[in-house]
This record gives C-alpha cells, sequence and structure tokens, in this order.
C-alpha cells in the first residue's frame, strides 16, 4: 500500500449533565515523505453535472452556477442565492430502492465516487 491509512482514536465520556460525549479523532500515520500518491481516476457531482471534463471547461470558461435558491423559502436567511445542484442523474450507478432513500448528499457522493472508480478503470461494486 503506497499511502497509509489514518487511525483513529476516539474516546466515550460522560459529562456531568448525563450526556454522553463521542470524540474521535482522525491522526496522521507517520509517512515517509518519499512516497507518492497517484490519482487514477475521477468522479464529480456539481452544479454544472456529473462529468469532470463539463466541470472543467465551465470553470476555464467563467461560467458560474451560482442563482437563487429555488429548493426551499430563503425568508429569514442572510443569503439568496448559492450553487444548487439540479437535474442531477445517478446514471444507473445506484439501484432504485437506494435512490429513494438516499438523501442528494449521499447520492452525489456514492455517484461521484464509483464514477472515479470507473475513470480509474476499476469495477465500480468491488
Amino acid at each position: 500500500c503506497l499511502v497509509k491509512p489514518l487511525r483513529r482514536t476516539s474516546g466515550v465520556r460522560r459529562s456531568s449533565r448525563g450526556v454522553t460525549v463521542v470524540r474521535a479523532a482522525l491522526t496522521k500515520s507517520p509517512r515517509d515523505p518519499s512516497q507518492r500518491v497517484v490519482i487514477t481516476g475521477m468522479g464529480i457531482a456539481s452544479v454544472f453535472g456529473n462529468d469532470h471534463d463539463k466541470f472543467y471547461e465551465a470553470l476555464l470558461s467563467g461560467t458560474s452556477g451560482v442563482k437563487q435558491i429555488d429548493r426551499f423559502d430563503t425568508e429569514g436567511f442572510p443569503t439568496t442565492f448559492a450553487a444548487q445542484i439540479t437535474d442531477f442523474d445517478c446514471e444507473g450507478l445506484v439501484d432504485r430502492k437506494s435512490e429513494r432513500r438516499y438523501d442528494n448528499c449521499l447520492k452525489y457522493t456514492v455517484v461521484s465516487g464509483k464514477k472515479a472508480l470507473i475513470d480509474a478503470g476499476l469495477a465500480p461494486d468491488s
């Protein structure tokens, strides 16, 4: 393995109010600076779509994906604009049952992760 995984350290303690507090921290494993990391695949979920070439082209052209928020009422919020992902397509990378159950953030994560595996030439379900 070229990259050593992060070690997880955690602690559970009970506060004076009887509330359980879970503390988890990731500590960096010592690593030889001469080791290299190779990125073999990319995946993305963005306001410009979930294709990394389209995303890059939009960045180069200076296209803005920011617009008025239309997913919820912004009254009472300090801002009314955002870069919302609209018309997101799971492209068959998430089964229908999971697609109904997952929130948008999880869909974006799963699809972009699987697209990175495909881009790397690896099977997404391996």
